[in-house]
């Protein structure tokens, strides 16, 4: 609670609350706020049943400005006492964030968000925990409120919500966010009104089957699909023209029936390529040096369906790889080059970040890896089957930072290699008991040959 009497500084302008990981501080009201009129800042609002706490006290407050959350919306029972927020008078507010945090006991919180339309000049609206079925006449019918100038919306948690309003409301719409939406089935057809479209996020819609034509959305920059497991494809290949080439991020992530990515070669403008746990996925990447700006890539999948010839990806920095497979008991690196160590020296000169995911009958890693003479940065994780990292790991001479995880049976470093390794400043060892006890800090009979490592962590 704030400290008594704390209403009666009626000339407060701005009000501030340091907040741990932008949540508001557990249970703390704010009574009686509502008598101070001049205040422009206030971090957030929680509606309660308590006296002077009620959604009422922010009916006056109409020199509000910026950002405004109100949570706890679960406590306003009435269309006519949501009214009583007068948020479309709150014209200086340009982010508002609604936040309902439980069950409303009279089920009518499609009337609460009806009252609590706000001005038609709103730049970002975030909605969370709403359970109407549907929303609000404000953000459905055209002729009621114009949000023309909504660059940014954000729906979560709606458990009940089965439609999402036109696309031509939000004609100037920059960033959409949908998460934990499990009953949406699709997203509206008509795109074309999305002219402004740079981020599309969709995850945890658990009866989304496809989405619309994306061929409008010349804008949209990325594109994040997770955990959507009825989702069969993302558009039509034979509706694909000239749409999304402008896309730089594309992560599909957990859509077990996702069957195809039609056209990916043709996103030639990509950055970051991010594919994992897609089972049913049948990933064509050939001819992966059509991606000359791809910087980022993380596949997670079946090791036959990894691209080949990542030696062509020259401004690649970042590769994560992973799988399972029960048929081989090695670690097939992704590259059919075939000339002399020089040129993979040169090929891969831009790779800085490496990150491998194994599985139980992996013995040994890549030869291929110890040509990556500008690695920085190694993970290694869930190796079972390996016992001791090769002596070549101290051809690495720029690697900075090593990290070991979930390795059950790894138990030695390469000690020659080590003491090679004159960049390396960081090694993680995480879920590695037999690892962990041979190199305990200054008890393990191994510990002698780490002990030059400025930060280790076991």
């Amino acid at each position: 609670m704030l400290p008594e009497g704390f209403e009666k500084l009626i000339n407060l302008r701005h009000f501030y609350i340091q907040q741990y990981r932008r949540s508001r501080p557990p249970n703390l009201l704010l009574p009686r706020i509502g008598h101070l009129t001049n205040l422009q800042t206030l971090p957030f609002f929680s509606v309660s049943q308590e006296k002077g706490c009620r959604i009422e006290e922010l009916e006056y407050l109409d020199n509000l400005g910026g950002k405004l959350t109100i949570y706890g919306l679960e406590n306003v029972n009435s269309y006519e006492s949501a009214l009583k927020a007068n948020l479309s008078r709150k014209f200086r507010v340009q982010s508002l964030e609604l936040y309902w945090e439980g069950p409303n006991k009279n089920s009518n919180d499609k009337d609460v968000l009806e009252g609590l339309k706000p001005h038609s000049n709103l730049r970002s609206l975030k909605i969370v925990g709403f359970q109407g079925s549907r929303f609000p006449q404000w953000m459905v019918r055209q002729n009621l409120l114009s949000l023309h100038n909504l660059v940014q919306l954000q729906l979560e948690h709606l458990d009940e919500l089965e439609d999402l309003p036109p696309t031509k409301r939000f004609p100037k719409l920059e960033k959409l966010r949908l998460h934990w939406l499990p009953k949406l089935e699709s997203v509206p057809e008509d795109t074309s009104n999305l002219t402004c479209l740079r981020r599309l996020e969709i995850s945890c819609c658990h009866s989304l089957t496809s989405l619309p034509n994306l061929n409008s959305l010349a804008t949209l920059q990325e594109l994040e699909m997770i955990g959507c497991p009825n989702l069969t494809h993302l558009w039509e290949d034979s509706t694909w023209q000239d749409g999304i080439l402008s896309l730089e991020n594309l992560c599909i992530s957990n859509c077990p029936n996702l069957e195809a990515i039609p056209a990916i070669q043709k996103l030639q403008s990509l950055r970051k390529l991010q594919i994992e746990s897609c089972e049913s996925l049948n990933l064509s990447l050939k001819n992966v040096g059509n991606f000359q700006y791809l910087e980022f890539l993380d596949i997670y999948s079946d090791p036959a369906t990894w691209p080949q010839d990542i030696y062509e990806l020259t401004s690649l920095t970042t590769l994560h790889l992973g799988g399972f497979s029960e048929n081989i008991d090695y670690f097939p690196w992704p590259d059919t080059f075939s000339g002399p160590v020089d040129g993979i020296k040169e090929h891969c000169a831009s790779l800085r970040s490496l990150q491998l995911y194994g599985w139980p009958m992996i013995k040994s890693l890549p030869g291929q890896m110890q040509y990556l003479s500008k690695l920085t940065n190694l993970t290694i994780i869930r190796f079972d089957g390996l016992e001791a990292l090769p002596e070549w790991l101290g051809k690495l001479q720029s690697l900075q930072t090593l990290e070991l995880f979930a390795c059950k049976n790894l138990k030695y470093l390469p000690s020659t290699a080590m003491e090679c390794l004159a960049d390396l400043h960081t090694l993680r060892i995480n879920r590695c008991p037999l690892l962990k006890e041979r190199y305990s800090r200054g008890t393990g009979e191994e510990w002698p040959k780490i002990a030059h490592i400025p930060n280790i962590y076991l």
